[in-house]
């Protein structure tokens, strides 16, 4: 007999993610490589078990969220701000969803932006990143 299963880290991190990036940026969400001239990149990262209880386990997820921006012209002040504002925005948003239940829908909880690296592509220049540390808990009762 086949066993039943949720895949966790999609149908309620990684899809959820999108739907917040979605609904507050005009910006693509993509999950194999970033498009010009921005974008947002989603890459799961991690799966932790936390706790295992009696109807279930309490696990810790990890996604990698990405922002790109190819600036036009010289790199300066301005890219930069552009790059920060968009990460800082990011870091709202998930302060405002650590708790995630949708439509009464849980999702997660505990959820939020560990850290921020930002960076120049080394191949090309005229790439910013900001490459931001997602974390949430999640208890799975089947």
């Amino acid at each position: 007999m086949a066993i039943t299963f949720e895949n966790v880290i999609y149908d309620r991190v990684i899809d959820s993610l999108n739907t917040l990036l979605s609904n507050e940026f005009s910006i693509p969400v993509r999950y194999d490589d970033y498009t010009l001239p921005q974008s947002f990149l989603l890459l799961p990262e991690s799966d932790d078990l936390v706790e295992q209880i009696s109807s279930g386990q309490v696990r810790e997820y990890g996604v990698s969220i990405g922002y790109q921006l190819k600036i036009g012209g010289k790199y300066g002040r301005q890219n930069m701000k552009q790059v920060s504002s968009k990460a800082e925005q990011v870091k709202r948003l998930i302060i405002n969803n650590t708790a995630y239940s949708p439509s009464s829908s849980y999702k997660w909880h505990g959820a939020n932006i560990t850290s921020i690296e930002y960076e120049r592509d080394d191949d090309d220049p005229s790439l910013l990143r900001a490459l931001m540390a997602f974390n949430c808990t999640v208890t799975e009762v089947p």
